[in-house]
């Protein structure tokens, strides 16, 4: 989340001082000092000078618009750690617990700044989904795996979890993943553990968009299993998200759909390798 200035990013900001101040015993020259030598590691931008007097006041009296107030939030969200205290990637929050520091990490450090999409809008994927992909257990291009897409909020965090149930050789294989999930430019990427691998998703085609009080109702992208020993190819997936119904786990052979017109398109997209 970029600083644009509105009354209620000031508010959080001088929240954010006076948190610094009394719950972490920060000093306002302290916080200063840091500042002026975090913006000296900023070649990229020019700041201008700002003041314990200057800091002071914003934090005692409100913070104002323009170049300060940026500056104060850029320290106070992507500065050293001990004076971190909002986060960007939690819509302008608090990171506080685990969970929240760790996406707030990789939202400052790793997401692209290109203009894409942000956080929030992964409201519109808070759903369930029925996802397929192509079976690598029995890959002769003709199986796929059916099983559970759910994307949820907690406190703040957005997770991601892949439940799959199925028989093939006659082994049963229930396997759960979790993980989380962030915007990437035009793109969303996630990353989920189980007991056997390590997953990562990229959703690059979504319909409709992700939109304010507007659901996304199917995606597409690709898919990595790590498990043992390599190569590790790419697959593609569909989902589709679900409403009010189950979704039949399993592992199937595309010729039990092939007069099923609505399964055949999904089959013809994520059947073909990337």
């Amino acid at each position: 989340m970029s600083y644009t200035g509105t009354p209620e990013q000031r508010a959080l900001v001088q929240e954010a001082m006076q948190k610094l101040h009394k719950e972490r015993d920060v000093p306002d020259s302290e916080a200063v000092d840091s500042l002026v030598r975090w913006i000296a590691t900023d070649t990229s931008s020019v700041w201008p000078e700002i003041t314990v007097r200057t800091y002071n006041r914003y934090r005692l009296k409100g913070v104002k618009g323009g170049r300060r107030g940026e500056l104060i939030y850029n320290f106070l969200s992507r500065g050293p750690d001990r004076f971190r205290m909002i986060s960007t990637a939690l819509s302008g929050g608090r990171a506080f617990n685990d969970q929240q520091k760790f996406v707030n990490s990789m939202m400052t450090n790793f997401v692209s700044g290109d203009g894409g999409y942000e956080y929030h809008q992964l409201e519109s994927m808070t759903y369930t989904y029925e996802f397929f992909r192509r079976s690598w257990r029995v890959d002769d291009g003709k199986h796929f795996i059916r099983s559970v897409l759910r994307i949820e909020k907690d406190e703040g965090v957005f997770h991601l979890t892949e439940a799959q149930k199925f028989e093939t050789a006659g082994t049963v294989i229930e396997e759960v993943d979790t993980g989380w999930i962030f915007p990437y430019s035009t793109n969303f990427i996630a990353q989920t553990n189980s007991t056997s691998s390590t997953k990562f998703y990229v959703f690059h085609d979504l319909f409709p968009a992700p939109a304010q009080d507007q659901a996304v109702m199917e995606m597409k992208g690709n898919l990595i299993a790590v498990s043992g020993k390599g190569p590790h190819p790419s697959f593609r997936f569909f989902a589709r998200r679900l409403v009010a119904r189950a979704v039949d786990r399993g592992h199937y052979h595309v010729d039990e759909f092939e007069d099923d017109n609505d399964m055949r398109e999904i089959l013809d997209y994520v059947m073909e390798k990337s």
